[in-house]
């Protein structure tokens, strides 16, 4: 009588564990062991010393760049919430919740943005110029100019051939460059030197703009922001050469400082932004970047 296919089909899996266990473990004769017989050892696999990496470690290479600004420059606008006093703007917002919608509506421009907003434009412009903390200078985020070149290059379109595959060159990049210094100091570019922060109630160098913009949760409020007319940075950035040359790290600061920008109200607004009335176009924050072959100047140097 013949075995149902159902048997047949479990014994050859059985079969098959069978063989591969025996791959795995190494069966030691009585003989020359003098263990019992038929004593399964497992032997501990040996850990390899390199693994076979498919993505070779390449060579890095830096450039720096003079990055001369386009007047004028936005910056992002700082907030009365960075000074810790905001008690008095919640409490205003309560109060006028309870009153009724028409008197609210009437209320709302003249009293929580006059109150919260207007008491100190000065202090909140001031946190948003990133004054340094060693001898008085003003700097910037140099992953900015990282994010634009990405940005620049995704919105042109630009591809890498990588054999016979397109890969968006925008990919490329985020993995090759890396920017050397968190900071980039700001100077006059009519001097070279670093903006220096002012004594107490001094002249800053930089303008303070006012101005109107949405607020997602309020509506229209009145930010101060500063505005600086004669600026200009060094950034070094770092990059794989066995990904592409220098040449496209400098072609993606040329791009980027045409087409994208620094700041608030830049040309292009950040694609991955969740807020859609953040960093809407504007004619602010360009700039041009050449090469620069020196030495940055001491005084001109990072903190970090």
């Amino acid at each position: 009588m013949s075995k149902p296919s159902s048997k047949i089909f479990d014994e050859a899996r059985a079969a098959e564990s069978r063989a591969v266990r025996a791959k795995s473990k190494e069966v030691v004769d009585d003989s020359t062991s003098g263990e019992d017989e038929g004593e399964v050892i497992e032997r501990p696999a040996t850990p390899p010393e390199s693994l076979e990496v498919k993505l070779p470690l390449g060579i890095r290479n830096e450039v720096t760049f003079l990055v001369t600004g386009n007047p004028p420059w936005l910056m992002q606008h700082g907030t009365r919430g960075m000074l810790k006093k905001d008690g008095e703007k919640q409490e205003e917002i309560r109060r006028l919740k309870q009153l009724p919608l028409e008197e609210q509506e009437k209320a709302t421009y003249r009293q929580i943005r006059t109150v919260a907003d207007l008491e100190l434009p000065e202090e909140v412009v001031e946190l948003a110029t990133y004054p340094t903390t060693d001898n008085g200078r003003y700097w910037f985020p140099a992953s900015a100019f990282s994010s634009a070149i990405i940005d620049a290059f995704q919105i042109s379109g630009a591809v890498y051939m990588v054999g016979t595959r397109a890969k968006g060159a925008h990919l490329v990049l985020e993995n090759s460059i890396r920017i050397l210094h968190t900071q980039c100091i700001l100077i006059d570019s009519r001097t070279m030197k670093p903006f220096k922060v002012p004594a107490p109630g001094g002249k800053p160098p930089y303008i303070m703009d006012v101005r109107t913009v949405v607020n997602s949760k309020v509506g229209r409020v009145i930010t101060f922001r500063p505005l600086w007319l004669h600026w200009a940075m060094f950034v070094t950035i770092n990059y794989d050469a066995a990904a592409h040359g220098e040449g496209v790290v400098r072609q993606g600061m040329e791009l980027a400082g045409d087409r994208i920008g620094l700041g608030s109200l830049r040309p292009y607004p950040p694609p991955k932004s969740k807020n859609p009335n953040r960093g809407r176009g504007g004619p602010y924050g360009t700039f041009t970047a050449r090469v620069w072959d020196k030495a940055i100047p001491e005084d001109c140097q990072p903190e970090f």
